[in-house]
């Protein structure tokens, strides 16, 4: 978080990202804690301030236009292993209202990716959105 208690965007956080499918077949927590990345920061209808997490995953995604692979620099600035092959996969996301969540812990922050790197992600989550093919899970 930042100095005022705020997730970044671009920060990589380990997180128990609750993917659309869990969700719908009724669990409240994601299988596992899993890098997830700060794509927007919003507020939601009671004026609350909202991270969109983005997750990230080693298994090659087939036929989504969405999903966005991390360079192997962008891997090391975001406190991952450079040697693994990762994606984003911008058309699902959990938004969560950080100043209530308990899922953003302090010692949750692996690093941060670039600027340049994660406007290509916002690019391609703003495209999913309004494709309306974008998956959000509100996770309190």
């Amino acid at each position: 978080m930042t100095d005022n208690g705020a997730p970044k965007i671009g920060q990589v956080w380990r997180y128990p990202f609750l993917w659309r499918h869990e969700a719908d077949a009724g669990r409240l927590d994601g299988q596992k804690q899993r890098p997830t990345a700060v794509s927007l920061l919003t507020t939601n209808t009671d004026g609350e301030a909202v991270v969109m997490l983005v997750p990230m995953t080693t298994l090659e995604p087939e036929n989504n236009p969405f999903a966005v692979e991390v360079p192997e620099t962008e891997m090391r600035r975001g406190g991952l292993n450079p040697s693994v092959r990762a994606w984003i996969i911008a058309n699902e996301y959990n938004y969560d209202a950080y100043q209530r969540t308990y899922y953003l812990e302090p010692k949750a922050k692996l690093g941060e990716f670039s600027a340049m790197f994660i406007k290509q992600v916002q690019e391609k989550m703003i495209a999913a959105i309004n494709a309306r093919k974008a998956k959000g899970v509100g996770r309190n």
